[in-house]
């Protein structure tokens, strides 16, 4: 009998060995998904709501495509997975740090 481990190095395995993993990425890279530049919003809503979207919804999520706030910007996918209401909610989305912009600006702060 697997371990649940072991059942899903198996599995990954075999997604990578029968190719599916690399048609997978192809379909992922395909599409140009830079979010800034406003003349890829098509692109990006193509990305999460026919290949990406589909792909995390086989692992059991359900998916909303939500307009992102800053109209610079392209949409967001939200991908929400509850395996059993009684297990704590871990939010696996941080705030994102400001780098800065240059060298120098790192310098300059310490």
């Amino acid at each position: 009998m697997h371990t649940s481990r072991s059942a899903a190095i198996e599995a990954a395995e075999s997604l990578y060995d029968n190719g599916t993993f690399l048609d997978h990425l192809s379909d992922l890279v395909s599409v140009p998904t830079e979010s800034n530049p406003p003349d890829h919003r098509a692109d990006l809503v193509r990305y999460c709501g026919h290949v990406l979207g589909p792909m995390v919804e086989r692992l059991g999520f359900t998916t909303a495509i939500l307009d992102n706030p800053d109209p610079r910007h392209g949409p967001v996918m939200l991908a929400t997975r509850i395996e059993d209401p009684a297990f704590p909610t871990i939010p696996a989305l941080r705030p994102r740090r400001r780098r800065p912009r240059h060298a120098g600006a790192v310098a300059a702060r310490s």
